[in-house]
């Protein structure tokens, strides 16, 4: 997603929006036209911090939806999330007026600004741990809830200006703890990256500055060549009679900060520069790939195929490290023009690819059963019960660790791929693989070496299971050094029947 220029985000107009949505969807304009205008109604008078009118704020988060490719009754709720909470209006009205759906995706994204919370902690810690849960739940609910959330905190934060220092910097930190994570959960990697950007913009000017700075001198130095190796492989795959799309893309600010702070150097960074490629079928994405690494040098034991082997968050597309000039690293991106939908605008691509009016069972569907975020948000939400004050405290410490901190990807026997916590075991292997798994796991082989089940996995590691039937429950003590909450509430429950 392209960022609005800043001259536009004051005059973005209905207008630029139904255009924005009729590159993709003309039976949704009047629906979406009447929402904007019961918003204009119901928000007349009221202003922001800025002096602008408030529709302007829900206009922009409706065009930040549109923008992802968002379905009607999406843009429709985006239009008017601050309704039931800043205006008379109820949600029974808004479904008599837009159908059920709208009405329960501004609820949801209601409930999640009204956090009820108990006085026993800090209010302000307590309400944010609240927000935290019910924000990473909504994903497993319907997840355009969630989409709403993001496309609201993106507008608040190319507008934060009129804040306070504090709650700027209050702001930034929550979405780059919060925000940032979710919206990589889904796919949605050009919201991710301008959040990050944004926030650390915020957080830490000067190094914002430095590394800005850098990246602008390297684009300077490498835009004409980067466009010209561009244009050659555009001309190769004429010749053989395939067709494309091809872009350059440079790395985003926060995303280059992360990588020199982790002491790497430009010249070993691998994705400073990229070229992506969108073709017609998989066919096409292999041949191409096989043209291009013929015409121009590869860096050895770089190539990743995640058209057979997705990522977690169903993202699919072949990846390549090519040599380019002055050996700067060039990250080569190869994929259809399908799989180049879904990584441009994440799960909305589903209402793209889906005209049979089942979109968000297909998405969520695909949640269910592909992305483990799901699998372990409903594992943390079952096993800390209830909402209140401690249960979410809780809840969010476990997140945090099994959730937002760092992952590695580990390949079972049948070359599946598998995401779990740094420092998972065994045994919450096992249990990723099904409910079962682990409950009579007594090894682990890992690398063709045979281990015990408590062994950590590590990164890449191709890892089988050792199950005996008359395994007895494992030591409930166990639970202490597991990382994934459903390895942990197995292993207690099956304890608590010795």
């Amino acid at each position: 997603m392209k960022k609005l220029d800043s001259s536009m985000l004051n005059t973005l107009t209905i207008d630029d929006l139904l255009r924005k949505v009729s590159t993709y969807n003309i039976s949704g304009i009047d629906k979406i036209k009447s929402a904007y205008l019961l918003a204009s109604r119901l928000h007349e008078g009221t202003l922001r911090k800025s002096g602008e009118p408030y529709i302007i704020h829900p206009l922009n988060v409706a065009y930040i939806l549109a923008s992802v490719n968002a379905d009607t009754d999406t843009i429709c709720a985006g239009l008017l999330h601050d309704t039931l909470e800043d205006t008379d209006i109820t949600k029974e009205e808004l479904k008599e007026l837009f159908g059920e759906d709208v009405a329960n995706l501004v609820d949801g994204v209601t409930k999640i600004s009204r956090m009820n919370f108990s006085s026993e902690l800090d209010p302000k810690e307590a309400q944010d741990n609240a927000n935290f849960r019910k924000i990473v739940t909504s994903i497993t609910e319907d997840i355009r809830i969630i989409m709403i959330k993001f496309a609201d905190r993106l507008h608040n934060m190319r507008t934060i200006g009129f804040k306070s220092e504090f709650k700027q910097k209050e702001n930034a930190l929550e979405t780059l703890d919060l925000y940032a994570p979710c919206a990589k959960f889904t796919g949605e990697y050009d919201i991710k990256n301008e959040l990050e950007d944004l926030s650390f913009k915020i957080i830490d000017p000067v190094e914002y500055a430095r590394v800005y700075d850098l990246l602008e001198e390297l684009t300077e130095e490498y835009d004409e060549k980067l466009h010209r190796m561009a244009d050659e492989m555009q001309g190769i795959l004429v010749s053989k009679g395939i067709p494309s799309s091809i872009r350059v893309r440079t790395k985003s600010v926060y995303s280059m900060w992360k990588q020199l702070e982790s002491g790497k150097k430009f010249n070993a960074i691998s994705d400073v520069f990229a070229i992506k490629i969108a073709t017609n079928s998989y066919r096409s994405c292999y041949d191409s790939h096989r043209l291009i690494i013929d015409r121009f040098p590869v860096v050895p034991d770089k190539f990743k195929d995640y058209i057979e082997r997705p990522k977690t968050n169903g993202y699919q597309s072949l990846h390549d490290v090519l040599s380019g000039p002055d050996d700067v690293r060039i990250h080569l991106q190869i994929r259809t023009y399908n799989m180049d939908l879904i990584a441009s605008t994440g799960l909305f691509g589903y209402w793209s690819l889906n005209k049979d009016g089942r979109a968000r069972e297909v998405m969520q569907d695909r949640l269910r059963e592909k992305f483990p975020v799901y699998r372990s948000i409903m594992d943390l939400n079952k096993y800390y019960g209830y909402e209140d004050s401690d249960a979410n405290r809780r809840f969010v410490a476990r997140a945090k660790k099994e959730l937002f901190s760092k992952h590695i990807f580990v390949t079972d026997l049948e070359g599946e791929t598998h995401e779990l916590p740094w420092g998972s075991t065994g045994i919450d292997f096992a249990y990723d693989l099904s409910e079962t798994t682990g409950d009579k796991l007594v090894g682990i082989i890992v690398n063709g070496i045979e281990l015990p089940p408590m062994a950590e996995v590590h990164f890449k590691d191709i890892v089988g299971v050792i199950t005996d039937e008359k395994c007895p429950p494992h030591p409930t003590e166990w639970s202490r050094s597991v990382r994934t909450t459903k390895a942990k509430s197995k292993i207690l429950s099956l304890g608590s029947n010795i």
